[in-house]
Formats: C-alpha cells, sequence, structure tokens
C-alpha cells in the first residue's frame, strides 16, 4: 500500500482509532456515544447542478475521508473549520454536483427520496435546533452519513440512531443515476 491510499481494513482500523478518542456528544446536543472522525481542502461552488452518473459507496467515502476530524466553525469553508453546509458543498463539488452554500437553498436542490431509497451521495437534510431544516449531510451508504458536528467536526453518524433518526427531515438526490448499493 503506497502512501494516501486506504484500504478497507486501514480505514476501518483508522476509525476505530479515532472513535477511541473522539468526544461523546452530537451537533451540539448531548450524544450517547462516540463517533469517527481525520482532514482536506475546501472549493467554492458557484453554480447549482446536477452531476451525470452513480456513485458508489466506496467513492464517496473516498471523498469524505481527507475532511473526517476537520473541526466545527460555523460560516467556515475549509479545513481550518467547517460548517456543515460548507462540508456537503465541498463534498458534492468533488463528487461532480455543484451545491448552493446554505442548508435552506441545498434543500431546493435535486429531487426528493424516500427515506428507505437513500443511496450513497444523497443528502441529508435535519431539523436539530428548531422546526426549521437546519442540519445537512451525504450519505455513504443507506445507514450512515457523513456530516459537520458542531461539537464533533466533521463525523460519521448512523442514521438510525434515536438521536438522528427523531430529527430527520428527509433527502435529496442531486447526483443523477443513483441506485440503492
Amino acid at each position: 500500500m503506497s502512501t494516501g491510499q486506504w484500504t478497507p481494513a486501514a480505514t476501518v482500523a483508522a476509525a476505530i482509532a479515532v472513535v477511541v478518542a473522539v468526544a461523546v456528544a452530537g451537533c451540539g446536543k448531548p450524544h450517547p456515544r462516540p463517533r469517527y472522525t481525520a482532514e482536506s481542502t475546501s472549493k467554492e461552488s458557484k453554480h447549482v447542478g446536477v452531476a451525470e452518473g452513480a456513485v458508489s459507496s466506496k467513492r464517496v467515502e473516498q471523498v469524505c475521508h481527507p475532511w473526517l476530524g476537520t473541526p466545527y466553525r460555523y460560516g467556515g469553508g475549509s479545513r481550518a473549520g467547517i460548517d456543515c453546509s460548507a462540508l456537503t458543498q465541498n463534498l458534492m463539488g468533488d463528487l461532480g454536483a455543484n451545491l448552493p452554500r446554505t442548508v435552506r437553498a441545498q434543500t431546493a436542490v435535486g429531487a426528493s427520496v424516500a427515506s428507505s431509497e437513500i443511496a450513497p451521495g444523497d443528502l441529508v437534510f435535519f431539523r436539530l435546533t428548531s422546526t426549521k431544516i437546519d442540519h445537512v449531510g451525504v450519505a455513504l451508504d443507506a445507514n450512515r452519513f457523513v456530516h459537520a458536528s458542531s461539537s464533533r467536526g466533521v463525523v460519521v453518524d448512523h442514521l438510525m440512531d434515536k438521536y438522528f433518526s427523531r430529527r430527520f427531515a428527509g433527502a435529496r438526490r442531486v447526483l443523477e443515476g443513483e441506485s440503492s448499493r
């Protein structure tokens, strides 16, 4: 294995090591268990658009991996600190879709997806602190998503965790050709 490449076993080993070091909390509120964490660069997207072609769970994980562990910063958009909508904008840009900057604007992009049909690369939305949708992440598969937690930075969590399942507000597909994997 050359430097910079991650095998599934190395990814799991790194995730386990990071889980041990991560503080237990969730998106600004106490969370029952620790999550995975790691880092990358920022890029700005100016035009809203839909990418062509399906994306695999492996590809989404490759794009997300460098961002894991990046600290949370409201309004941030780089490795120094990033918020949830800037993270999704950067990740989806790397996957070929240009997204607007805010959670609210991202809720209008792409097509609505039933929770039972969530696929890698889909945007997942939550109501964490109000009745308005105020948080977004990117699905890694039907059960896991990556997001910028205000208390833990960029981490992977499970959609079916009690905390997130109660606050789930919907999903949108912005990558054309997506299908469940």
